[in-house]
């Protein structure tokens, strides 16, 4: 937990930092609120020298989606729902009741199942080619490392693990790999769910 805040006043500092140092000269917010409202858009003109470039490859491989709803966040850059600052979010989101099975992308082998602080339930699948596919915020995992798997086979149960439980939708984090490196889930999926709505 003070990691937590350490890192989250750290990140304010060097947003408040960029309201003095910039190359620009602004006008300096009189209010503290005023301050609070454009520290996302400070903070986001100071990261963005290092914003990832997305890697994109041609491959014939496809993969099913684990779940069908709404996409509520996409892959690349957003502002956090809870800080409210710039973010790389490395997987898609897609909106689903607690409970909804999650099924396999591609055929492949379990690699890894663990818990984090920040995804929860985590489920990480192996396929060919170097690619990868994780499944987060699960509920109820069923299946173990080493177990092979098909591609539509039922592998968790979603629900609100790790930081859903500070109160945000429910949602399956889905993650595609290759060789290590995350790439943009979407470019990858064969079809679209219904009810897609990027946000």
């Amino acid at each position: 937990m003070k990691r937590v805040v350490w890192i989250a006043g750290y990140l304010l500092l060097l947003a408040v930092a960029s309201l003095f140092l910039s190359g620009e000269f602004r006008p300096v917010p009189s209010t503290l609120p005023q301050v609070w409202t454009q520290i996302p858009a400070y903070f986001e003109q100071l990261v963005s020298p290092w914003k990832e470039p997305e890697l994109v490859v041609t491959t014939t491989q496809r993969f099913s989606w684990p779940v069908n709803g709404p996409i509520f966040s996409a892959y690349g850059w957003h502002k956090h729902p809870l800080t409210k600052l710039p973010y790389y979010h490395r997987a898609v989101d897609i909106g689903v009741a607690v409970g909804t099975p999650v099924r396999a992308a591609a055929e492949g082998q379990v690699s890894r199942v663990y818990y984090s602080a920040t995804l929860g339930h985590t489920v990480i699948i192996q396929h060919s080619e170097g690619w990868a596919s994780g499944y987060a915020h699960l509920d109820q995992i069923l299946v173990g490392e080493g177990d092979f798997v098909a591609r539509g086979m039922v592998i968790a149960q979603s629900g609100t693990t790790g930081l859903l439980r500070l109160g945000a939708e429910p949602h399956l984090h889905f993650m595609l790999f290759l060789q290590g490196v995350p790439v943009d889930p979407l470019v990858y999926l064969a079809s679209e769910p219904p009810g897609r709505n990027l946000q």
